[in-house]
């Protein structure tokens, strides 16, 4: 999970705009926790929301740095799925909004 957070912040430190914040945030209840990182940058066309954790997709209007391989959200999306957990985007002209969620253990579960 470490490595999917750093890959999400370099992710926003890369594409949000110069100035921008970046925000990370928790929440909880009873069965899930979760993780959100918001960036302040172009946005996610909604068309696209469907294909960017698909290995080597890059985005049209992210500006992908030329050295990049697409590979970031597709490495998030794996060991965020192998922890049980599930990642969605969320995406407007103005911000990109990643949220992990994942189950709390229950104590006494195999």
């Amino acid at each position: 999970m470490r490595q999917a957070v750093a890959n999400l912040l370099e992710n926003a430190a890369l594409h949000s705009r110069a100035g921008g914040s970046i925000r990370i945030s928790t929440a909880a209840d009873t069965e899930v926790v979760h993780l959100t990182v918001e960036d302040e940058g172009p946005g996610v066309d909604a068309d696209e929301l469907p294909y960017i954790f698909n290995p080597f997709y890059r985005a049209r209007n992210g500006l992908a740095l030329p050295n990049g391989t697409g590979l970031g959200l597709a490495i998030v999306k794996g060991f965020v799925t192998l922890c049980g957990g599930s990642i969605r985007a969320q995406s407007s002209p103005a911000t990109t909004r990643f949220v992990i969620e994942l189950p709390i253990a229950q104590a006494g579960a195999a």
